[in-house]
């Protein structure tokens, strides 16, 4: 039996029109937009002779949390404000003492335009927004020590992040 040329590309062209029956676009991947306002405060010091960290972080959509080192001990806890009114009340027990942040924020400066990419637990995250500087005067007590915080990185911040499934 001989095969004819036509009747290959007759079948080819069947083939192919076929193929084009079968979807051809790409599942849109999945994306939700939010916008997300808080702060962030990161302090250091010493208190009874041991460096400290505290960590603030206060955002209007998720979580916020109060971190606190002492030396080696350290705790966190998530809370429900950690800055009203420009003053700043937080605790956290770390063993059997409470580390106690207190103190006032303002904000200082102009407002500062960032824009900011990552890719996160399967998803790409694209925040654009404003910081915004705050002035602090806080300090941590501790078993009846008390130490004044530097607070180098301190800040609000209004951002609008869209996340997108990474496919």
């Amino acid at each position: 039996m001989s095969i004819r040329p036509a009747t290959v590309a007759g079948a080819l062209l069947a083939a192919s029109a076929s193929l084009t029956l079968l979807p051809t676009t790409a599942t849109a991947a999945a994306s939700t937009t939010s916008v997300e306002k808080g702060v962030v405060i990161e302090c250091s010091g010493q208190v009874g002779g041991r460096s400290v960290y505290v960590s603030l972080y206060e955002n209007s959509r998720y979580v916020n949390v109060v971190q606190v080192n002492v030396g080696d001990d350290g705790a966190s806890r998530e809370v429900h404000d950690i800055v009203r009114a420009g003053r700043v009340r937080a605790a956290v027990r770390i063993g059997d003492s409470t580390a106690r942040v207190t103190g006032v924020v303002r904000l200082t400066g102009r407002p500062t335009r960032v824009h900011d990419e990552q890719d996160d637990a399967g998803q790409h995250i694209v925040s654009d927004g404003t910081h915004r500087a705050l002035a602090t005067r806080l300090r941590l007590s501790l078993n009846g020590d008390k130490a004044r915080l530097t607070c180098d990185n301190a800040f609000r911040y209004r951002l609008r992040v869209t996340r997108t499934d990474v496919v």
